[in-house]
């Protein structure tokens, strides 16, 4: 009987090292498993944003209508879109990372469209505008200048990290005047 005690505890022993040493093993697999998949991944997703000389791609502000007045009723403003190539557009639109498009202006103010619930707010003059949300953004100037002169408007875009702020390409765009109440969108370069 003794040595049938001895046997069982001898083999609940060794078991709880077989255990442990198989958890070790687990634990060490996994963690070979997330640094090689660190090393091959990580170069591949970071590095445009590590080297300084790498050139993002092309970065241009366009709009499906060329002009806008406030004394239309069937327009909230002139409605913006970045558009351009390149490696930091594409990753944008994949959603990788958190990139943001910052909006500025001189003259006028953005206003902001939720494509789904379709409320309009109010932005001013500076509008930061997270990729992975999604919103429309508009430009506008106040009725109370119709007709009055105005001057010509900067509207710059950028492509910025969400948290870290830092712009990785940039453009901007005029908008001058036809008459003095039509505001109109200057045609991007043509490369």
């Amino acid at each position: 009987m003794i040595l049938y005690l001895k046997v069982v505890e001898g083999f609940r022993l060794s078991e709880g090292k077989c255990k442990c040493i198989a958890s070790t093993f687990v634990i060490i697999g996994i963690i070979q498993i997330i640094l090689i998949g660190y090393l091959l991944i990580y170069p591949l997703i970071f590095t445009p944003f590590s080297n300084p000389n790498t050139t993002y791609g092309t970065l241009f502000i366009s709009t499906p209508t060329r002009n806008y007045t406030p004394l239309n009723c069937d327009s909230i403003g002139l409605m913006l879109q970045p558009e351009g190539s390149g490696d930091i557009l594409n990753i944008t639109k994949i959603g990788l990372f958190h990139l943001q498009y910052h909006w500025s202006t001189n003259y006028g103010f953005f206003l902001s469209q939720d494509p789904k619930s379709y409320i309009i707010v109010y932005e001013g003059q500076e509008v930061k505008n997270p990729h992975s949300r999604g919103k429309i953004i508009y430009w506008a100037y106040d009725y109370r200048d119709i007709g009055r002169q105005k001057p010509s408007a900067v509207i710059t875009v950028s492509i910025e990290d969400e948290y870290i702020q830092k712009p990785f390409i940039a453009n901007e765009s005029i908008i001058n005047w036809t008459g003095l109440d039509i505001a109109n969108l200057m045609e991007r370069p043509k490369n």
